[in-house]
């Protein structure tokens, strides 16, 4: 008899002119409130759409401009410990599209990273003022924490040329630096989930009876895989992690933690893949369709693939195989879901993602506690988000984000400004007591605390302007941008002690001046240490309340970093 044809894998990436087109749509829809320039609102896309950044973190991540070094972009993620730099390139046609990211790009890059990592202090007097307050931020932080470097390549056309992506890469490698690319395809499929790859991948397990179970509007099937066929299923035709797979929903799988990705890695190097079947909780792929026996025992070729749960692993995986870390003795569990079903697709996300501070968060979206809120404040005239993503129907200065609510709570009514600034990522996990405390926390609390502190990032969004604005040898540091949140501790420490109601957001407004003057007088106390430091020190919180209740100036009894002078 004689051999079926094999199916041939086609890895259909090239982007179309309706990709183009819906990135496109979505910079007309970035600068459609305000005459936003074109490169300026795609740097905005790429911090909204892939990084899922709020409007005071974009604001002051974006270095884009004259004398930029080719970064457009300077993402500091403190949660993760990840500095994120990225450049971007934004073309106006298709027919530019096909061409490949700008090679002349790639000797900026090393040319700035050089100057960056060796720490020439003459590239401040080079490049534009917001780039040079980056700088200055990140070499403080570097000197005294583990951070890790990354930089991604934003772009509506084609990857670098394979000769110019190697020189990068070699040279981001030797520094521990890793490069992720965004091209129009990547970035077209991550931004609006009904305009979905259409690819195929090849998925071959071990040889073990598969658990197959058929239910409405889906069928199941689990597999065991060896972790080097799984690091095979998740790489691209060039090599690179297939971010492909994780196209489905971008925000629920970038910026996992690094602890647990070493933990991951840690149970591969340290001898254990042979126990990883056991240790690790396995993946869950969706696809439109399964094509082959799905019997355990043969190759099986998978319609659209979305890895929604274990896309850290995955990662890991294909990091590990790069860097030829033997994987053969180890297998994963690999749960195959065939379903075309939107809805079932996004429960089936939220119901498997044990370690994502999304899920914190979903879960307690439907808390009745929640819905409560959100039916209170709605009768106020704003829009409370309990679900991240989740379309307002009125506008940003009436839209309450349910962890920005949490996170303003845990400062202005639990009288925590550190934990509030450096733990936000616990808001809906081990703070979520302490943040809304359905004791103290009423509707009119939370928009008591959203009017004050949005006085506050009003003035602190205008502080980030006249930096960007000042002088390329003028580094005066405007406080305001790091301690806005301890601004807010301190209007909610004075009302406490005039025995005023925190809920009366006028009275709240009305103490912020009084609150600026105690920080700054914190702050001058403390000449010699960076606001980036300042604010996230324990000892921050005391200082203020001792300030506040005139026991003493404090002394400078905090790490003191070296002053720059310029």
């Amino acid at each position: 008899m004689r051999a079926p044809k094999p199916l041939r894998i086609i890895s259909a990436s090239n982007p179309t002119v309706s990709d183009f087109g819906l990135i496109e749509a979505r910079l007309r829809q970035l600068t459609a409130a305000e005459d936003k320039a074109r490169n300026i609102a795609f740097a905005e896309l790429a911090l909204r759409d892939v990084f899922g950044s709020d409007d005071s973190e974009i604001t002051a991540a974006i270095v884009d401009g004259p004398n930029d070094r080719g970064v457009d972009l300077v993402l500091i993620d403190h949660n993760n410990r990840v500095i994120h730099f990225g450049s971007c390139k934004c073309v106006t046609s298709f027919k530019n599209s096909k061409k490949n990211f700008p090679g002349d790009e790639v000797d900026k890059l090393v040319s700035f990273f050089e100057d960056l990592l060796f720490r020439r202090e003459n590239v401040l007097t080079e490049v534009n003022p917001a780039l040079a307050i980056k700088i200055r931020e990140v070499w403080d932080i570097v000197e005294s924490d583990a951070y890790q470097l990354r930089v991604h390549l934003f772009s509506n056309q084609a990857k670098l040329a394979p000769a110019e992506r190697a020189r990068l890469s070699e040279f981001l490698t030797r520094h521990d630096i890793e490069l992720t690319e965004h091209s129009l395809y990547e970035l077209a499929h991550g931004v609006a989930r009904p305009f979905r790859p259409n690819f195929k991948k090849k998925l071959t397990p071990f040889k073990t009876d598969a658990l197959r179970v058929d239910q409405d509007k889906a069928r199941s099937t689990t597999v065991a895989v060896s972790l080097a066929s799984l690091a095979a299923f998740a790489t691209d035709k060039d090599g690179s992690f297939d971010e492909k797979l994780l196209s489905h929903n971008v925000r629920l799988f970038l910026g996992n933690s690094n602890e647990v990705n070493a933990a991951i890695r840690d149970s591969i190097t340290n001898g254990l893949a042979s126990k990883f079947y056991c240790l690790n909780n396995g993946i869950t792929i969706v696809c439109d369709q399964i094509v082959g026996m799905p019997n355990g025992y043969h190759p099986m070729i998978l319609v659209n693939p979305k890895i929604i749960n274990g896309g850290q692993t995955a990662r890991v995986l294909h990091e590990c195989a790069r860097s030829v870390v033997p994987l053969e003795d180890g297998y994963i569990q690999v749960k195959l879901i065939e379903t075309r079903d939107e809805l079932l697709i996004e429960e089936i996300a939220i119901a498997t993602n044990s370690q994502s501070r999304i899920l914190g968060r979903d879960l307690r979206a439907f808390h009745a506690f929640q819905a409560k809120l959100a039916a209170a404040i709605s009768m106020m005239g704003f829009f409370y988000r309990r679900k991240r993503g989740e379309n307002s129907p009125l506008p940003e200065n009436q839209t309450i984000d349910m962890a920005k609510a949490g996170q303003l709570l845990l400062a202005y009514s639990a009288s925590e400004p550190t934990l509030s600034k450096t733990n936000s990522n616990e808001i809906f996990n081990d703070l979520y007591d302490r943040a809304f405390d359905p004791s103290q926390v009423t509707p009119d609390l939370i928009v008591a605390a959203f009017l004050c502190h949005a006085e506050i990032e009003r003035l602190r969004q205008a502080a980030i302007a006249e930096q960007k604005l000042a002088a390329r040898h003028s580094f005066a540091e405007s406080w305001i941008i790091e301690g806005h949140l301890h601004v807010l501790f301190a209007v909610g420490e004075i009302l406490r002690r005039e025995k005023l109601d925190l809920t009366d957001f006028r009275t709240a407004v009305n103490r912020i001046p009084k609150a600026l003057n105690v920080i700054d007088k914190f702050v001058r106390a403390n000449p010699k240490v960076a606001s980036y430091r300042l604010f996230r020190l324990a000892s921050s919180k005391l200082a203020i309340l001792d300030l506040l209740d005139g026991i003493t100036t404090p002394s400078e009894s905090y790490a003191v970093q070296s002053s720059f002078e310029f």
